[in-house]
């Protein structure tokens, strides 16, 4: 096709955690995780934008599941987020 010069689309960046240790304790940063306790997890390309929880994000009093179309599961199951 004239006037046509095709363009290697980059592939879009995966999420990747930082190493097992990307994955922490909220409460004081460290590995040790207790069920039900809140978990931060460092690494790049987890989300396209950054934001905390608004109250707009809450349904019928339940903490949102998905945020800018984040998604975490833990045992195979949707986790809350407060923060992407």
């Amino acid at each position: 096709v004239l006037g046509y010069t095709p363009e290697e689309t980059p592939e879009p960046a995966r999420p990747t955690l930082m190493s097992m240790y990307g994955v922490v304790n909220s409460g004081n940063l460290h590995g040790a995780i207790a069920g039900g306790a809140w978990v931060t997890l460092f690494g790049q390309s987890l989300a396209k934008t950054t934001r905390t929880l608004q109250a707009s994000d809450v349904t019928d009093g339940k903490l949102p599941s998905t945020m800018d179309g984040v998604q975490v599961m833990v045992a195979g199951k949707p986790a809350a987020i407060s923060y992407i």
